[in-house]
């Protein structure tokens, strides 16, 4: 009797498969699901301030005083050695190409070893990836795993290695792995090891987790003498704004402070909210359900989901009892595991889907269908990708860009009026034109007296939008030397410059 090849890759999984042949095949399946969906050329996201800030770290003379890509690199030191070696030899968009192309390779060796693990076939691989990728990626709090290059996408690397020993049990070998995701991004490896801590401590007892975590922790001694250096002994600015809550609620309310206001908790975060709190209904149910591998991802799961509904109601006591102070650890990414939480969610679900549908009699023909939709949705999501980076930039912002590049001075200060301030295309200023951007709304700074400057700068640069009078005011303290705008000024203070089809360059007087 002959067998169906279609029921060999419903059904191949790496027990009744070739080991090596399952992990080479499933891990091409990711990279190949990684790439459609979201490899390009065009920088995204965090790629234009994380790319930037590498560039001038290895080279400081790129963007001389530039106060918005200077900054102590701390936990993207790593990163930003690496990077921006090679920034200096390629173009950014190159760097951006390869950069995520090696990454999505990386990702989907513990990826496919993580399947494994869980014995799920080509066709749940191909699923479960796809359908992840192509969603928000968490249920709140904005987080991601599979999108750009950023330091924490390499993080993520080995924070899957670091899950696949834990399926195994080898919690000190998963405590290196937490160990090399911590120095590419202290929140992602920090916060699944604390994860993985109350996972230890519930199960295996205290000597287990107090082993993990002390292994973990002498690791990193070195990289955290050198962070608290860097962060914690230099003195606080002496000041009567509130740092933490302008950190929190003005800059990255998107990630942190989710109670900004009720109409926003409302608008962008009570549905993730809810769909958590219903995850977290599911997972106890499982506890009782699932075993083995299945079960530590459960537990693993509600552990995460506990925090950061933990953390829902913390913003909300911050925000109605506390006025916004940004305090109670809000400032410490409490929703970064989210990402993950969702991601094994997505597993268990169609591990347990699978479980129920594959003894009816029904279904093969439910798996070719729903394998076919999500095939549908891949190649919907692969062309969009492709009409993404094919679409033309701003040509005129481009030519602008280039004519300040080669006539005006490398420490020559610019800013923008009439570009939204949190656009890509408003951060792509300073690697464009290489000149500095006087304020960049997305490249916050870490640093207390840094964030302090960011939040004057911001509040100097609302003024202006409003009276393009005091950019005069601000010529002597911030030496700002250029006004670019999509409007026409009369003011007698500004001097056009250059003018294109869209942009006007104007000095200051």
């Amino acid at each position: 009797m002959k067998s169906n090849p279609e029921l060999l890759i419903l059904n191949a999984s790496p027990l009744a498969t070739n080991t090596s042949a399952y992990l080479r095949n499933s891990g091409l399946l990711i990279f190949l699901i990684l790439c459609t969906n979201k490899l390009g050329f065009k920088l995204a996201g965090g790629e234009e301030q994380y790319l930037a800030m590498a560039k001038q770290f290895v080279n400081p003379n790129w963007i001389p005083n530039s106060f918005t890509l200077n900054e102590f690199a701390g936990t993207r030191i790593v990163f930003q050695w690496i990077v921006g070696f090679f920034l200096q030899f390629f173009e950014f968009e190159w760097v951006t190409f390869f950069a995520r192309l090696l990454n999505f390779a990386w990702t989907s060796i513990p990826l496919a070893l993580l399947f494994k693990r869980l014995n799920i076939g080509y066709a749940g691989v191909f699923i479960v990836t796809q359908l992840f990728v192509m969603s928000d990626q968490s249920f709140l709090g904005y987080e991601w795993i599979f999108r750009s290059f950023e330091p924490k996408s390499i993080a993520y690397i080995f924070l899957f290695y670091g899950l696949v020993n834990v399926l195994d049990e080898k919690y000190n070998r998963a405590a290196l792995f937490l160990a090399l995701s911590t120095l590419f991004h202290i929140l992602v490896g920090g916060w699944f090891v604390l994860t993985l801590g109350l996972f230890l401590l519930f199960n295996k007892g205290w000597k287990t987790a107090f082993t993990m975590g002390g292994l973990y922790l002498l690791m990193l001694l070195p990289f955290a003498a050198y962070l608290f250096y860097g962060y914690f002994l230099n003195p606080a600015p002496v000041t009567d704004i509130n740092l933490d809550s302008v950190y929190v609620y003005e800059r990255l309310p998107h990630h942190l402070g989710i109670f900004k206001s009720l109409d926003y908790f409302v608008k962008d975060h009570l549905t993730g909210v809810i769909i958590s709190v219903l995850a977290f209904g599911l997972g106890m149910w499982w506890l009782k359900k699932k075993q083995g591998k299945q079960k530590v991802l459960v537990q693993l799961m509600l552990i995460m989901l506990g925090i950061n509904l933990f953390f829902v109601i913390v913003a909300w006591i911050d925000y109605q009892f506390m006025n916004s102070s940004g305090g109670l650890g809000l400032k410490f990414y409490p929703f970064r595991t989210n990402s993950l939480a969702m991601f094994i969610l997505f597993i268990l679900l169609f591990q347990s889907i699978h479980a129920f549908l594959k003894p009816q009699s029904f279904y093969v023909w439910t798996a070719r269908i729903v394998t076919a939709l999500v095939v549908l949705l891949g190649v919907v999501q692969w062309i969009n990708n492709i009409k993404f980076h094919l679409k033309a930039d701003d040509l005129a912002f481009d030519e602008m860009a280039l004519y300040i590049n080669e006539n005006t001075e490398p420490e020559t200060v610019f800013t923008i009026l009439g570009v939204p301030y949190n656009s890509d295309l408003f951060s792509s200023f300073s690697r464009k034109a290489e000149r500095e951007n006087f304020f960049v709304h997305k490249f916050v700074a870490a640093e207390k007296f840094k964030l302090l400057e960011w939040k004057q700068r911001k509040t100097a640069y609302n003024q202006l939008r409003k009276d393009i009078s005091y950019a005069e005011e601000l010529k002597d303290p911030y030496a700002l030397d250029y006004v670019l705008s999509q409007k026409a000024f009369t003011e007698s203070s500004l001097q056009l410059v250059y003018q294109n089809s869209d942009y006007y360059l104007y000095k200051i007087r």
